[in-house]
Formats: C-alpha cells, structure tokens, sequence
C-alpha cells in the first residue's frame, strides 16, 4: 500500500534500508533510500514510503504505528533505555558485519545501545550473562557496561547498532 501515512507520537525514528530501495518521505521532503542508508527524524513528523525496499524503523521512547507496508517493513521498540547523561546525546546507526567464528574485544560505550539482528544470530555477554539475539530480535545495552558480540554462525552475520552518546563523547 503505496503513500499510506502515519504520524508518530513520539521519537525520535531511525530509518534503515535493509534491501531494494525506496522513497521516504518525511515533513513535505522526498529522500531516496538505498540499501545500507539510513535517515533520522523528530517526533511527530509526518511520513510516507513508496517502493518495494524492505527497511527497518528503530523508534525510541515509545512504541507506535508501524509503516502501512507492513509486509514489507518491521519496527521495533527497544525496552526503556538508562545510562543518559546531562547535556546534549548524539545518536549513532552502525551496521556491524562478523565473519565466521569472529568477535569483538570486551569493550564499554559512553552511552546505551540498541542492536537487531535482523537474519543471522549472534551472542551478547553483558551483565554478566549471554544473550542470543536472533532473526528479528532487539536488544538493549546499558551505557558503561562491559559487552562482547560473537558470530557463532558458519556464514557472515551483521546487525544495526544504535547508540545514544553525549555530544563530544569519545566513541
């Protein structure tokens, strides 16, 4: 269902084009998403798609509507995040590919994290546990807690990484 429109109540919503390509408009302007691109607005903006790209809409803060082409489209709320700090935060949408069997050092970010794993599994140990996170799956990092991320799968496995970091923070 081409030009079907929702206003979002609360945000702010990250756009991610998973596969194809599309036209997104958002507050009387036109962007055209290709795969691997990603746009960013406020809450309470108006909102249209055209196309048969298959996207993912991150919305923070809240749950809300998801796109009219929802065979095509998938939006997910993470659960509330924690670890904010006073003054300006920046967000940040990064697409993190693993090859097989490959993992990240333990690290800590400034601020919280929001991943999805849209097809291939991979494991999280934060807080002192694992977690899976799979095919369609969110998952919230605190800020400042220790993490690691595994590919335990035989072929590449990639997800989207959103964090929330102060203005000026080292990333």
């Amino acid at each position: 269902r081409s030009n079907d429109k929702i206003t979002i109540e609360y945000g702010p919503e990250f756009v991610y084009m998973l596969r194809g390509q599309a036209e997104v408009g958002v507050g009387g302007q036109t962007v055209r998403l290709e795969q691997g691109k990603a746009l960013a607005f406020p809450a309470g903006i108006r909102r249209t798609y055209r196309g048969d790209g298959r996207i993912l809409s991150f919305i923070l803060g809240t749950r809300a509507a998801v796109w009219g082409n929802a065979e095509s489209l998938k939006a997910g709320c993470s659960e509330r995040l924690t670890g904010f700090r006073d003054g300006r935060q920046l967000a940040r949408l990064v697409r993190v590919a693993f090859s097989p069997g490959a993992q990240t050092p333990v690290h800590t970010h400034p601020g919280p994290e929001v991943v999805y794993a849209p097809e291939t599994p991979i494991i999280l140990q934060t807080e002192g546990r694992l977690r899976w996170v799979m095919g369609g799956d969110l998952a919230t990092v605190h800020g400042d807690n220790a993490l690691q991320a595994r590919n335990i799968g035989a072929g590449e496995a990639w997800f989207l990484a959103l964090f929330v970091v102060p203005e000026g923070a080292a990333f």
